[in-house]
């Protein structure tokens, strides 16, 4: 599988953590970063409890929308069978852009 950042990784991001791997949050961020930052794109948060689980269970996703995306086009960072659009990101995210980029990267 063809690795687009792996060569393309911004100061303060050491290649060595990157291959250990980031959470969706860090790929949300790298993703906003190659949109143009958060001017140019969002990161937005949504929580999900699945049917049986107690709200502490709760799971998160980042997903990304840039600027003047179409409604009905499929939000970046998406993973899973239930992938969402953005209108529904919009509808069911907090936006936490600014707390994204202002994480270090070992805490995302």
């Amino acid at each position: 599988m063809f690795d687009y950042f792996k060569d393309r990784l911004p100061p303060g991001l050491s290649q060595r953590y990157y291959e250990e791997g980031l959470g969706c949050e860090g790929y949300a961020r790298l993703i906003t970063s190659e949109l143009g930052g958060p001017k140019k794109a969002r990161i937005y948060r949504i929580e999900s409890v699945y049917p049986g689980d107690s709200p502490q269970d709760a799971v998160s996703h980042a997903y990304v929308v840039p600027e003047n995306a179409n409604p009905r086009d499929l939000a970046f960072n998406n993973e899973g069978p239930d992938l969402k659009t953005v209108e529904e990101v919009l509808k069911q995210g907090t936006d936490v852009t600014d707390e994204i980029f202002s994480t270090p990267w070992n805490k995302l």
